[in-house]
């Protein structure tokens, strides 16, 4: 079958290549159109209702999955040292930018600022009752950067006491949580570049500098770090891949090597064995021509004595007489 396989490639070898040919330059005429999507691909079609709802409430209310949650669980966070920290760390998110493809007038690259908004302490508002007018007014509820151990316990106190925060910004447990929301746009666009990475980078300063722990999740932490694996395994798989078939290779040549030694130690002894069956017929004359010598010598041997034998009754008569 394979051996049928390889004749009828080699025989059409010319129709081949050329399609293969036709085929190559028509791909390579269309290399423009080739992108990469940085969102995840859906499985409905377009005109599919439930996928026509879920981009109504998209355009209502924003797209979710742009949020990168910040957890501490450590009493030091109501120390004001930390929360110091923990209230600078918040400016520091906001100030990172990366650069996109775009270019100023002055040739330097436009950046981009990676968090649109940080909801956490510093962000947090409360409901003001207004009587003139009669209204609601929302103010929030640290209005500076504490300074004293005393003001930050009791603005603590204070935003602890609010229902609507309890579980959202802090839990019964003591843990409490600041909501980073990225620019999605640019997250799912090639201009997002280390943005994520560089994200993580200001809270591993914070993590120095104050010794506290912070979990990071949400998820574009989530797909930047499976990405980053990704990349990281398919470089190992690439190496395994290309180790396992050089041994697939060097074991099938010292099989082909093997083979050709059997097929000429094969041909070497058949023509040995055609070589003896040349020499047959002369083996079988050299045989014949050695039995007729054989009785010619047992006859001219039996004559030599005969005549001996003659000889000596002769001389034995002429005595006699």
């Amino acid at each position: 079958m394979w051996s049928r396989l390889a004749t009828n490639i080699l025989r059409g070898r010319l129709p081949i290549l050329l399609t293969l040919l036709v085929v190559t330059v028509a791909m390579a005429s269309r290399i423009d159109e080739l992108g990469i999507r940085y969102k995840f691909g859906g499985l409905l079609p377009d005109d599919d209702p439930a996928l026509v709802n879920y981009e109504a409430f998209l355009a209502e209310f924003g797209e979710e999955g742009n949020v990168v949650a910040l957890g501490v669980e450590d009493g030091q966070l109501d120390s004001i040292g930390v929360f110091q920290q923990w209230w600078d760390l918040d400016a520091a998110l906001r100030s990172v930018q990366v650069p996109v493809d775009s270019l100023k007038p002055d040739g330097t690259p436009w950046t981009v600022h990676v968090v649109d908004s940080v909801f956490g302490f510093r962000t947090a508002v409360e409901l003001v009752r207004q009587d003139e007018p009669k209204s609601f007014a929302m103010q929030p509820v640290f209005e500076h950067r504490p300074e004293t151990q005393a003001e930050l316990d009791s603005t603590l106190k204070k935003l602890r006491s609010m229902p609507f925060y309890k579980g959202f910004l802090h839990t019964e447990g003591g843990a409490t949580i600041q909501m980073v929301y990225v620019n999605a746009p640019l997250f799912n666009s090639e201009n997002r570049g280390q943005s994520v990475e560089l994200l993580v980078a200001e809270v591993e300063r914070f993590e120095q500098a104050t010794g506290v722990d912070v979990h990071v999740s949400g998820l574009p932490y989530i797909r930047t770090e499976v990405t980053t694996k990704i990349k990281r395994e398919l470089g190992l798989f690439i190496a395994l891949a290309a180790i396992v078939t050089a041994l697939l290779l060097l074991r099938a040549r010292r099989r082909s090597s093997a083979q050709r030694r059997r097929a000429r130690a094969g041909v070497g002894a058949r023509d040995r064995r055609l070589h003896c069956w040349h020499l047959r017929p002369l083996i079988g004359r050299a045989d014949d021509v050695a039995a007729v010598a054989a009785v010619a010598t047992s006859v001219a041997a039996a004559v030599t004595e005969q005549e001996k034998r003659e000889g000596e009754r002769g001389r034995r008569r002429g005595r006699r007489s």
